[in-house]
This record gives C-alpha cells, sequence and structure tokens, in this order.
C-alpha cells in the first residue's frame, strides 16, 4: 500500500510522526513534577513551544539542515492544535481566530528562544522565565529549564538527520538529560 503514496505524503506523514513525539516528550512528568513547570493546558501549551522551538531549531540551524522537514513538522502542529480547538469544541467561526492568537503565542516563543540562544548571559532564563513562569517568584526553575533546552539542543545535534527525517526519534526524560550535559 506504501508503494502508492506520493513522496510529499509520505515528508507529511514522517512530519506528523515527528511532531508526535515532540509533543509526547513536552508532556514528560518530570518537567511539571521537577522543573516547576505548572500542569495546566497554558503550562502544556508552553512545553509543547519550548520542544517544537528545539526541534526546528535543530531542522533548521544544526548540522544537515532539514527546513523542509522543519516546515512540515511546524504544519503538523497547526493541523493538531485545529483539531484540538475543534475537539473541545470551538465553534468554526472562532477557530481562525484562535488560531491566529496561538500561532503569535509561539511565533513571539520562537523569536524570543531563538535570540536568546544567541545573547550572552542569561538571557534564554530570562526568556523562559518571561514566557514560562510570569508572575512566579523565581526559585532557580527558569534556570533549571534553560538547562534542560541547552541539553536537548546539545542532543538533537547528535540525532542522524535520518532518524529526524524517518521521524521515529524517542526523547531522553529531563533530569538524565541534564545531568548528562552538566
Amino acid at each position: 500500500m506504501g508503494w502508492f503514496k506520493s513522496r510529499k505524503r509520505q515528508e507529511r506523514e514522517r512530519a506528523a510522526v515527528l511532531y508526535g513525539a515532540t509533543a509526547a516528550a513536552s508532556r514528560h512528568p518530570q518537567l511539571y513534577e521537577e522543573f516547576g513547570v505548572d500542569d495546566t493546558v497554558d503550562g502544556r501549551f508552553e512545553m509543547l513551544s519550548l520542544h517544537l522551538f528545539a526541534v526546528v531549531h535543530r531542522l533548521t540551524f544544526g548540522p544537515d539542515p532539514e527546513p523542509e522537514l522543519a516546515r512540515l513538522t511546524t504544519e503538523a502542529f497547526v493541523v493538531d492544535m485545529d483539531a484540538t480547538y475543534r475537539d473541545i469544541g470551538v465553534s468554526d467561526r472562532r477557530i481562525p481566530k484562535r488560531m491566529k492568537t496561538l500561532f503569535s503565542s509561539y511565533g513571539g516563543r520562537l523569536g524570543a528562544y531563538g535570540s536568546a540562544l544567541s545573547a550572552e548571559g542569561d538571557a534564554l532564563e530570562g526568556a523562559i522565565a518571561r514566557n514560562i513562569f510570569v508572575g512566579e517568584s523565581d526559585s532557580g526553575a527558569s534556570r533549571r529549564l534553560a538547562r534542560y533546552l541547552r541539553a536537548l539542543l546539545a542532543w538533537l545535534d547528535d540525532v542522524p538527520s535520518a532518524t529526524l527525517k524517518d521521524g521515529r526519534i524517542v526523547f531522553p526524560d529531563p533530569i538524565s538529560l541534564v545531568a548528562e550535559n552538566s
């Protein structure tokens, strides 16, 4: 049956699998229990944005860039969010406005994290504090999460492009990843 699938359709399916693995990684219990992220709709969106940023950053700027896969993985995110809104009962008329707000939020995080990575000092920690721990006192959570993101980016740089293109990736647990990169 796979013989008749178009190449573009296969690429979309692989990107959807990669997105699914990324979304699963964003729901790892350690992120909420050990890193201090609120286990709420907003907290989960922030973790999905953080992980998707890491994957898209790797696909765009890492070794053997795959910009088309980055685009298709982001497209899978948009499709998933649209379906999620429909599943929770958002009306067809309101979905475009919700999607615009959501994509604006996601784009803002991409920009903030990308700029922070290229800046000196604790800019990444600050970007994480502003986006994820809004209005909370800093108990070191943003620093720990920044270390996790840096470790995740380093780990993704070591993942072969063929593995990413196949979409089948198993993310390490957050605490072990940070420990390995300390």
